[in-house]
């Protein structure tokens, strides 16, 4: 698996989100991710990583893309307090796309587009959260 960590003085900004976007599809392409997924892994990532910077505080993130048989496998890792996005994607799980809210509507795509999620609190105090995709899953939704 390819791995990018950042440092995150002052937050995630829109520079970071851009450079973590950036790093994503590189390390999807070095796994050799199906390229038309690529946009939709970046997507998630940018998403579990905002609420991960909202909610946990971290001051680091490090981000890992690979590839497991055919699913598309990320590994989410960060030193903030404890926030599990698995718990927050299933508080949204009876709302539909026209009760969601701008604030939600992150979180209604990370459901409707991951295989699995993941979270766990590792015995140093590091997050992780864990996500795959599906391609054969995607298409068969499509």
């Amino acid at each position: 698996m390819s791995s990018l960590r950042m440092a995150l003085p002052g937050g995630l900004s829109a520079v970071l989100v851009d450079r973590l976007h950036a790093g994503v599809l590189v390390m999807g392409r070095e796994a050799a991710v199906d390229p038309e997924l690529l946009p939709i892994t970046a997507l998630v990532v940018e998403e579990i990583c905002t609420n991960i910077m909202e909610h946990s505080n971290a001051t680091w993130l490090k981000v890992k893309v690979g590839r497991r048989g055919q699913r598309i496998r990320v590994e989410v890792a960060d030193d903030g307090k404890p926030f599990n996005p698995v718990d927050a994607i299933k508080a949204q799980a009876d709302l539909d796309l026209k009760q969601m809210k701008e604030r939600r509507l992150g979180l209604y795509m990370v459901k409707h587009l991951s295989s699995s999620v993941a979270y766990t609190r590792d015995p140093q105090g590091q997050n992780r959260t864990e996500f795959e995709f599906d391609p054969e899953a995607q298409d068969k939704a499509g």
